[in-house]
Formats: C-alpha cells, sequence, structure tokens
C-alpha cells in the first residue's frame, strides 16, 4: 500500500508492452565507441597545478615563487672592453700625424682605463686586451714620432741659421774694409802712376783729382771716385731746372737743380744699376726729390765690366752753393760723397 509520501516507483526495465530494455554496451562489445575524457591535469590553457597532480614548471628565466631571481647576462662587461677597443683603434690610426698625435695620445690613455676597468671589474676580456695593447702602441708610436719630427725641424733651423751667419760675416767682412788697407793700396796705385807718368807736373788738374779721389770719402763736383777694386763715381755740378706742369715739384720745396750721375765698372764683376741710391741734402735739409718727364732718378740695367752708365736727377734744395750729393753704387761698397 502505498501513501503519497512514498518515493515514485522507477519504471520497468522491460520498456512496457512485454518488450525487453535494450541493455547496455559493454567494453566488450564490437558496436561500443571509445570517448576521449580530458585529464584534469592536461586540459590545454590550464596553468598551475591540478588537484591531485605535480606542480608545472616556473617560465624560462622566472624564478619558482618564493625562490630568487633568475641571474641575466651583464652587458656592462661587453660595453666596457668594446670601448675601450674602439679608443685603442682610433688612436692608433690617428698616432702617426706629427704634433697632431696628441689628441691620440689622450684617447689612448682613455683607451686603457676602460681597458683596465673591463679587467679588473668584469674579468678578463679579449676586447679589452687588444684596446689596451692598441692605446699602448699608440702612444709609442706618437711619442717617439713627435722627438724625430722635433729634432729634425731643430736640425734645420741650426743649419739654417749657420747659412745666414756664414752670409753675414761675408757681408760685414766686404763692408767693413780697414781705412790703412784702403790708403795703403790707393798709395801704390800713385806710385805706379808716377812712374808711367814720370811728367805728372803736366797732367791736367782733372786726372790729379782722380788719382786722389779714392783716399777720401769726400769729393768735389769736379772730382771722381775712385774704389779699390777700380769701380768709379762722378757727378756733375748742379744745373737749374724747369719742372713740367704735371711734375710733382712744389714752389715751396726749394729751387729745382738736376744732376748727372756717372758710375763706371771698372771691376770684373757685374753691377745692377738698379741697386744704386742717391740722396741729395741742402744747407742742413733733406732736399725733396723731383719726378718729371726726362728725368730718370736712378740708375737701371746692368753695368757690364769696362762699361759706363749714366743717369739724371733732379731734386729742390734749398741753397744751390750748400749741397751734398751721397752716392752708394751697391750695398757691398761704402757711400761717396760729393760736395758743392
Amino acid at each position: 500500500m502505498s501513501t503519497p509520501y512514498d518515493a515514485p516507483t522507477p519504471p520497468s526495465p522491460s520498456g512496457g508492452e512485454g518488450n525487453p530494455a535494450p541493455a547496455a554496451p559493454t567494453d566488450n562489445s564490437p558496436y561500443t565507441t571509445p570517448v576521449a575524457q580530458a585529464e584534469p591535469s592536461k586540459a590545454p590553457g590550464v596553468q598551475g597545478p591540478q588537484y591531485g597532480g605535480p606542480p608545472s614548471p616556473p617560465p624560462f628565466n622566472q624564478a619558482p615563487y618564493g625562490g630568487p631571481a633568475a641571474a641575466r647576462p651583464n652587458k656592462e662587461k661587453n660595453g666596457f672592453a668594446i670601448t675601450a677597443l674602439a679608443l685603442g683603434i682610433a688612436a692608433f690610426l690617428g698616432c702617426w700625424i706629427p704634433f697632431v698625435n696628441f689628441v691620440s695620445i689622450v684617447i689612448a690613455l682613455v683607451g686603457i682605463v676602460f681597458g683596465i676597468l673591463a679587467l679588473v671589474k668584469f674579468g678578463g676580456k679579449v676586447l679589452a686586451i687588444v684596446g689596451i695593447a692598441l692605446s699602448s702602441l699608440a702612444i709609442l708610436v706618437a711619442v717617439v714620432l713627435n722627438v724625430l719630427v722635433a729634432s729634425a725641424i731643430s736640425t734645420e733651423v741650426d743649419s739654417q741659421s749657420a747659412a745666414f751667419a756664414e752670409l753675414d760675416a761675408a757681408l760685414s767682412e766686404q763692408l767693413d774694409v780697414p781705412a790703412d788697407d784702403i790708403a795703403t793700396e790707393d798709395t801704390t796705385a800713385a806710385d805706379d802712376i808716377a812712374v808711367d807718368e814720370p811728367a805728372a807736373e803736366d797732367a791736367p788738374a782733372e786726372e790729379a783729382a782722380d788719382a786722389g779721389a779714392g783716399s777720401s770719402s769726400v769729393a768735389g763736383f769736379s772730382d771722381t771716385f775712385m774704389y779699390t777694386d777700380g769701380l768709379e763715381v762722378s757727378v756733375t755740378a748742379p744745373e737749374a731746372f724747369t719742372p713740367g706742369e704735371y711734375s710733382s715739384y712744389a714752389t715751396e720745396d726749394g729751387t729745382a737743380v738736376t744732376f748727372e750721375v756717372t758710375v763706371t765698372n771698372g771691376t770684373t764683376e757685374n753691377l745692377e744699376g738698379s741697386y744704386i741710391y742717391t740722396e741729395v741734402s741742402s744747407a742742413g735739409r733733406d732736399a725733396v726729390k723731383i719726378y718729371d718727364d726726362g728725368v730718370d732718378n736712378g740708375g737701371s740695367g746692368t753695368i757690364l765690366p769696362g762699361k759706363s752708365h749714366t743717369f739724371s736727377i733732379a731734386f729742390a734744395v734749398q741753397d744751390v752753393d750748400d749741397l751734398q750729393i751721397e752716392v752708394s753704387p751697391d750695398f757691398a761698397y761704402d757711400t761717396a760723397i760729393f760736395v758743392s
């Protein structure tokens, strides 16, 4: 007898109408189909340990739970070593330029410092050793090269100084001729003239003046100044001169006069006419040179041995009766002075 509170009765396994219910397939039945069941620990996308299974390993370079952090590669080692190598190469390439390679020496010193830091702080590295070697070699080459170049320059400067000293001594020897030697040579020349010309008292006054001109540095306008090597200089007396319209003459400068200077080359060497220098003074003041057409105002060309060269000069003077003309044939000769 059933009551409302009793559990319901399950249906009959017969399937109703007297038909038996189909039997559940067994594992040995040929009609069974295997069904894959995913294990919880192997299911895709599931991380971490599963209930009842072993814990999964941590990802690469990540510390397990509660453990120390994994060590990372230290890039500072290679940074210092590469810097030392780069500086060593730069210093070695620039050490071959004299005096400029002082910069290479500074670069090499910095490269050595970086190389030593790479070796001491981060351990030995091939790059650091190569950088130190290149920097050291660059310093050595730069120092040796600078010493050699400085020595060569010093030698050349000393050689040039010695050459200039010899030239200066030769010029001084030519310019500073002792007065006793000049007087001796002139006396000998005068004696020769007296022997060749017994009747010297009948000779013209001009020839007598020429013979004695070499013994004095001052001569008159009618005299000829003779140097010991045969060079002769003479100046004509001043003549009145009328400057042209376009000349450089000014009335307030003084009276315009002109002279003619004659240089006879009695030496065995050529004489440059452009080296002849003239200067005029009057009444204690320098005369003003006049530039005008028809006035040479200096020598020119080359005076060959045995030849003469005459040129005109023009000056504005203060007093025509008080004149002094200085003629210098060349820097190797003393100045010949002519006075009125």
